[in-house]
Order: structure tokens, then sequence, then C-alpha cells
């Protein structure tokens, strides 16, 4: 019996060995190259915070862009799950053997010692593979999409931030200069040549823009607080890059704008999502071939002490039809795409074209106040201020000029706002992603997730001047 149980292990011995040689030269390469990062430097030390560094920091701190990005390590453990082959199981069979009478030894028993698997057909070993390929090359565009949302959000709040400390500055620039009137006004009064309520209405009237003043004061701090909020930021530290919006952006061509539409990372997901899609198909194509099962192993016969081979194949029938509802599932879902297509296409082409018309609308507003209007006004209150002081003209001529000359250049400050925060949604819109309508660069470096997803060397980006489709 010795010699029997010896022969019993050595057989095992061998159909482990040659199950694991199958296995291992089965499975699917691990990619071990490492994946360029790169470190960029904090900007906490500059007295001035630019809109680069306020880009980089949400980039580099925000959890949700970090969780994206460690999502690819996990998609890519799926892929190599996907390629594994069937699993190998070794069986080992007594029958008749240590019961009782006759079967109460191992003379009458039978040791049967196997191999079993499956031999899968139709290829769904890689298709299974293209789905989980598929499910990570989604990956990528998400994460455009949501870094192109959140670098959006942080150009907003930079921009009310910074509009507010621009409405502050016209407001004390308005007090200056009614403090002025206020002054000539008191000098008329003093002579006696005008009543005491005049200088004291100029007065009041500064006395509002200085109150206006401070109000936009706290509303640029409560905007800077948001800001700072996106990278949880202190915003005690926080001083903002002044933007000067007496420079427009320049108004693109709006059929360039509109076929820029095709580099939203929106409508490149939907590319993946039609992959996807495809090897989901190919997948359940697939289970329309049954797998066959196989069994191959060796039998001692107690009764002569005898060997002999076993082996079965098995095959499952009537795989066609049960695979067929899935089949045509997966065929609907791919042609549903199409339809998702179109109708992000004419989504995106809409809001491009809201919101190309939101920033002709205010540049051309701006600019009209620029060259047409607001040089009148100051020549007009320059002239009534000569003849207020030779006594020709009245106080109320001067004041109602310079106060619908201060009101037209807050008109004209928010058009330049509108127009920048126009230009901020059509770059997002566009996929672009650069916000230099804000006079800032984009920072120069890909951002840490795209940067380990693509692995691909980065360029600073040019300047936009127009859109190319």
């Amino acid at each position: 019996m010795r010699w029997q149980w010896t022969a019993l292990c050595a057989a095992a011995g061998w159909l482990l060995a040659v199950s694991a040689h199958a296995q291992s030269s089965n499975a699917l390469p691990t990619n071990t190259t490492t994946r360029p990062t790169a470190s960029i430097p904090s900007d906490d030390g500059d007295a001035v915070l630019t809109l680069d560094a306020a880009l980089q920091r949400v980039i580099e701190i925000h959890p949700e862009l970090r969780a994206l990005t460690q999502s690819d390590a996990t998609l890519a453990a799926e892929i190599e799950h996907a390629g594994q082959r069937p699993a190998r199981r070794l069986e080992l069979d007594l029958e008749n053997g240590l019961g009782t009478g006759a079967a109460s030894a191992l003379d009458g028993s039978e040791l049967t010692l196997a191999l079993s698997s499956l031999i899968e057909r139709g290829g769904k070993r890689q298709a299974r593979i293209a789905v989980a390929e598929g499910q990570r090359e989604l990956l990528l565009p998400q994460l455009q999409a949501r870094e192109l949302d959140l670098l959006g959000e942080v150009a907003l709040r930079w921009l009310d931030a910074a509009a507010a400390a621009a409405r502050a500055d016209l407001a004390e620039q308005a007090a200056a200069e009614r403090a002025t009137l206020a002054e000539a006004t008191g000098q008329r009064a003093r002579s006696g040549a005008l009543s005491k309520s005049v200088p004291l209405s100029a007065q009041a009237a500064r006395q509002r823009s200085l109150a206006e003043a401070a109000q936009a004061r706290r509303q640029a701090q409560a905007e800077r607080r948001r800001l700072a909020l996106l990278w949880g930021g202190a915003e005690e530290a926080l001083a903002l890059a002044p933007v000067d919006f007496s420079v427009l952006p320049v108004v693109p061509d709006r059929a360039a704008v509109l076929a820029a539409a095709g580099e939203h990372p929106q409508l490149r997901r939907l590319d993946a999502e039609e992959r996807l899609r495809e090897a989901r198909l190919r997948l359940a194509q697939g289970q329309a071939r049954a797998d066959l099962e196989w069994r191959l192993g060796v039998r001692w016969l107690g009764d002569g002490n005898d060997w002999g081979l076993v082996g079965s194949l098995s095959l499952p029938l009537g795989s066609a039809g049960r695979a067929a509802p899935a089949i045509r599932a997966r065929a609907m879902e791919l042609e549903t795409l199409a339809l998702e297509r179109e109708a992000q296409v004419l989504s995106l082409n809409a809001m491009l074209g809201e919101v190309w018309a939101q920033l002709d609308e205010a540049v051309a507003l701006a600019q009209a106040l620029d060259h047409d209007v607001l040089p009148l006004l100051r020549e007009a209150e320059a002239e009534s201020a000569r003849t207020f002081a030779a006594g020709a003209s009245s106080y109320l001529e001067w004041a109602q000029l310079q106060a619908e000359r201060l009101q037209l250049q807050g008109v004209r400050l928010a058009a330049a706002v509108d127009a920048q925060r126009a230009w901020v949604e059509l770059q997002r819109l566009t996929g672009r992603g650069r916000f230099e309508g804000l006079g800032m660069g984009f920072p120069a470096a890909m951002s840490p997730a795209k940067r380990s997803l693509e692995a691909k060397p980065t360029t600073p980006s040019a300047a936009i001047t127009e859109y190319t489709p």
C-alpha cells in the first residue's frame, strides 16, 4: 500500500505543477512602470495669490479629484482580474471504502485523483478584458469634466472677489470726486452765492460713496473666503493679484466656438462609452457559445490493485437561446448611445450659443461706453465744473453729470465682469480649461490626476487668441 500512496502523491504533484504553470502563463503581465509625478511648489509664502496658484491648489488638494485618480489603480486591478482564465480544480474521490462489512477496508474501494477546468469559447476572456479596459478608459473624461467644473468654479469665485474689490475702488474714487464737489460748493456757500444746504448735500453724497466702498470691501472679503474654502485655506492671509477690467476678452467666431464643442470631456466620455458598450456586446455574444468542461485523472481499483485513466467532457445545451435576450439588450444600449450623443451635442451647442451671445453683448456694451459715451460725459462734466467755478452754471448741473458718469462707470464695470464670466463659461464648455480671459495664464503643468492617467509629457499652454475647431 505504501508504494500506491506514493504513486498517488506523485501524480497529484504532477497535476498541480501543470496547473500552476498554465495559470502563470495565462496571467496578464503586471504593469510595473512608475508613472511620472510632479510636485507643485506651494504659494503659502507669497504675499499675493495668483489665479495660477489658486487653480493648482484645487487640483492638488481637492479630495474628489484625488479619489478619481486613485480609482485608476482599482480599475487596473479589475483588468488583471478579468484576464484570468478559469480556475483548475484538483479532485480526490474515495468510493466504497472505510465502511462496514465488505467495504470496511480499502481493498474493495476506488480512489480517483482528477484535474478539471473549463475551456472558454466565444472569446469570453478577450471580451472581459475589453470591458474592464473600457471602464478604465471612462475614468479620464470623467476626471477631466470634474476638473473643468472645479477650475471654472475657482475662476468664477476669483472673478467675484476681484469684481467686489474693483467696485470698492470705484466707490472710493466717487467719494474723492464728490469731496471735490463738496469743497467747491462750500466755498461758494461761504461767499453767500449758494445756500448751506448745497454743500451739505454734496457731503452726504460723498459719505454715501464711502459707505458703498466699505460694503464692497466686505463683499470682497466674503468672496475671498468663498474662494479659499475650495482648498481649505485661511482667508486671513489671502491677498489676490489685481485684475485689469479695462482689458476685455476677445469675442471669438461663433461658428468656431460651436465647432470646438467636440473637445468637451462629456463628448469624449461618450466615445469611451461607445467602446465600452461594444465590448459588452461582444461579451454577451460570447455567451452564446457554451464553455466546455473537462475532467482528467487516474483511478485506483482496490480489488486488483489496478490503475486506470478517467476523463470526461461536459457541454451545456441551449446556450444560444439563453444568451439571446442579453445580446438584444446590449445591442439596444449601443444603438441608444447615438441618440445620447445627439442630445448632448444639441445641449452643448445651445449653451455655447447662449454664452457666446452674453459675451458678445457684454463686450459690445463695454466698448460702446468706452468709446462713445464716457468720453463725452467726462468732457461735459469738465466743462460744467469750469462754468460752475465761473458762476455761469448751477451745482445741480455739475452734480447730475458727475452722478451720471459714475453710474455709467459702474455699468461698464458690470459689463466687463459679465464678459469675463461668459469667457470662463465658454472655455469650460469647449473643454479648454485655461481661463485666460482674466489676464492670468493657466498653470503650465498638467494636473497630477491627468498626468497619472495619461502618463504623457506636458508643455506650457499657449495663450488663446481665437478658437480653432
